[in-house]
């Protein structure tokens, strides 16, 4: 009876050292503390100020309104208006985009590069007719850096070159989920 007790005793001290946590070092999960919880996207919705070189006198001066959803990568949607100082030439731009945050190890914030392409419409009354007075493709190439403020707010400053304006840059902020 011995021996077999022996033998017994030895197998369940293998079986409980076996199943001892074990720790080792690692990068952190990072999207665990994501609003969405574990490894769930970001949905981010965010208005901005915009200025761009889509003026013939200069700088056109606009809104912006985007939003979006991925963690490192995300698509979206934005919606831009720029207008002269002197209300010559107004330009509605809608982008669907691409964007890529630059660092793995905080999915969410940091720098990113932005891939962004759609119609943009121009006027010069300030209403934008069915159809419009006239278009082109929008492309552009944006590099920003989210600051995460707390758990659900962030700011985004920015900027921006492409097509048909030369060059530009904003400051946004918003909201995730």
């Amino acid at each position: 009876m011995k021996k077999y007790q022996r033998h017994t005793l030895a197998l369940l001290s293998c079986i409980i050292l076996s199943a001892a946590p074990v720790f080792a070092q690692g990068e952190p999960d990072y999207t665990a503390e994501q609003p969405g919880g574990p490894g769930r996207g970001d949905f981010w919705v965010c208005p901005g100020a915009e200025a761009a070189l889509f003026s013939l006198n200069g700088i056109a001066f606009g809104g912006s309104f985007s939003l979006g959803y991925g963690d490192r990568v995300a698509l979206g949607l934005k919606a831009a208006w720029f207008g002269e100082t002197n209300d010559t030439i107004v330009s509605l731009e809608i982008n669907f985009l691409l964007r890529w945050y630059m660092l793995k190890r905080a999915p969410v914030s940091g720098p990113f590069l932005q891939a962004a392409a759609g119609p943009v419409l121009f006027t010069q009354s300030g209403i934008f007719p069915a159809p419009a007075e006239a278009g082109r493709v929008s492309a552009s190439l944006y590099f920003g850096w989210r600051f995460l403020l707390g758990k659900h707010w962030f700011i985004e400053p920015g900027i921006r070159a492409g097509y048909p304006f030369l060059a530009g840059g904003g400051v946004s902020g918003g909201f995730r989920l």
